[in-house]
């Protein structure tokens, strides 16, 4: 497997888990802030939207775009919908970008520095599980404090033999 194939099914793995914790949040308490300056669990779908569009401009090497925010959406759906669809730009974006530009540096937004092009891509898969983490304490702070991940139908049971796995 190459490491863009790899990569990009590591983001669709990050994407699958938030999706599926995200399924576990009640749908009254999906726009709940457990305090001021934290994001509620719907509010954090349209950030890793937004983040992921970003990440992925600036790995292909538009970095001189204007970067447009979309508005907040309005339901959950459309949320989720715009979730998709960024994940699955980046996910082709991945895959089609090749080694030898893996390993470009491209100017920062603002010129002074560079990063690679590689960490631009890769960046969308540990900010999604960064976030999976505040979703599973907000499933928790819920009242829902049971370890979904080996359910049968978690993502994790579909992709591994969940009888081989001991917690």
């Amino acid at each position: 497997m190459s490491f863009q194939q790899d990569q990009a099914k590591h983001l669709l793995t990050q994407a699958d888990y938030f999706k599926y914790d995200l399924s576990k949040i009640p749908t009254d308490k999906l726009s709940w802030k457990p305090h001021e300056g934290t994001m509620s669990a719907l509010e954090q779908v349209d950030h890793l939207a937004t983040a992921t569009d970003y990440f992925i401009m600036r790995g292909t090497g538009d970095g001189q775009a204007e970067f447009q925010q979309k508005p907040p959406s309005a339901s959950l759906e459309d949320a989720l919908s715009r979730f998709d669809e960024s994940i699955n730009n980046a996910v082709e974006a991945i895959q089609n970008v090749s080694d030898k530009a893996l390993g470009d540096f491209l100017p920062t937004s603002d010129g002074t520095s560079s990063v690679s092009r590689q960490y631009l891509l890769t960046t969308p898969a540990w900010h999604i599980t960064y976030h999976w983490g505040q979703l599973c304490m907000m499933q928790a702070m819920c009242g829902d404090d049971a370890f979904h991940l080996l359910n049968d139908d978690s993502p994790y049971a579909k992709r591994y033999d969940i009888a081989e796995v001991q917690v």
